[in-house]
Order: structure tokens, then sequence, then C-alpha cells
């Protein structure tokens, strides 16, 4: 079943940049779990060494 696209896209695309630019900011896992905690973005909290493009430099041990 195909869904309506609603609301703004550019709007949409503003809010997600800005999310990966705070995450691109954060210096540490928890930084990035506190980040992560509010509900509108959780569905960022994903395992980062699968992501290298967001530029953060994590080993696996350290991805919660």
């Amino acid at each position: 079943m195909a869904s309506k696209q609603t609301g703004n896209p550019q709007r949409a695309r503003e809010i997600v940049g800005a999310v990966f630019d705070r995450l691109r900011a954060c210096t540490s896992v928890a930084e990035v779990e506190d980040l992560c905690t509010h509900e509108a973005i959780r569905a960022f909290r994903m395992p980062l060494e699968k992501y290298p493009k967001l530029g953060f430099d994590l080993t696996p041990d350290e991805v919660v």
C-alpha cells in the first residue's frame, strides 16, 4: 500500500540535516546516546560503525 506524502519535504530535509550536524558534533558515544534518546530522533540510534559517513571514528566495541 502506497502512502501519501504530506508535509513540507524541504523542512523535513532541513530537520534531518540539523540532526546529522548535531550527531557529527558529538565527541563520545554517551553524547550520541543522549541525543538519540529524544523520541523524535530515536530512529537515528543505529550501529554507527555501519555509517562512517557520519564522521565518527568508533570501533565496534565502543558502539552501544
